[in-house]
């Protein structure tokens, strides 16, 4: 896993390689999470002049958060498995925000696993997959699934049964 000391709210379990470029050309978006994570830094921000100067301080931070990562060895196990060993017999709403690992946390749910789960509320990290991951739903038997695109090209998808 990478952690940011800096700027935690970029932890993931894996790095992807334009988060510097995409965080810096949606700046805007970026710098409203400062809004509550570090109220002073906002502020100090939004008060440079130019919008290319707040740019620059948002790319600044950005490049400084990245170069401090550290990668930190965990050890995960699938839902499933999670719900095995904890004998779950049933779950009324599963909710993932899973920084790029929509996908692996989803295929590691067994095909019988489904039937436990009742509701999703999911945030998806890739722009393009959050129309995949609403048909992977209906395929699973949620009748209900509904999506909403958010700031900085994530997404929220529900499911429901």
């Amino acid at each position: 896993m990478f952690h940011y000391p800096e700027w935690s709210v970029c932890d993931s379990w894996t790095v992807p390689d334009d988060w510097v470029e995409f965080m810096t050309e949606n700046w805007e978006n970026t710098l409203d999470l400062f809004h509550l994570a570090d109220p002073d830094r906002y502020k100090a921000i939004r008060s440079l002049r130019s919008k290319s100067l707040q740019q620059s301080a948002i790319r600044e931070i950005i490049e400084r958060a990245s170069a401090s990562q550290v990668q930190i060895e965990c050890k995960f196990d699938t839902l499933s498995g999670v719900i095995t060993h904890e004998n779950i017999q049933s779950i009324g709403l599963l909710k993932l925000d899973a920084e790029f690992a929509d996908w692996e946390i989803l295929n590691g749910v067994k095909a019988e696993d489904w039937n436990r789960i009742r509701q999703v509320a999911m945030e998806v990290h890739v722009q393009p997959d959050a129309a995949l991951i609403s048909k992977f739903f209906r395929e699973r038997g949620f009748s209900h699934v509904a999506g909403k695109q958010l700031a900085m090209g994530t997404s929220c998808v529900w499911a429901r049964k």
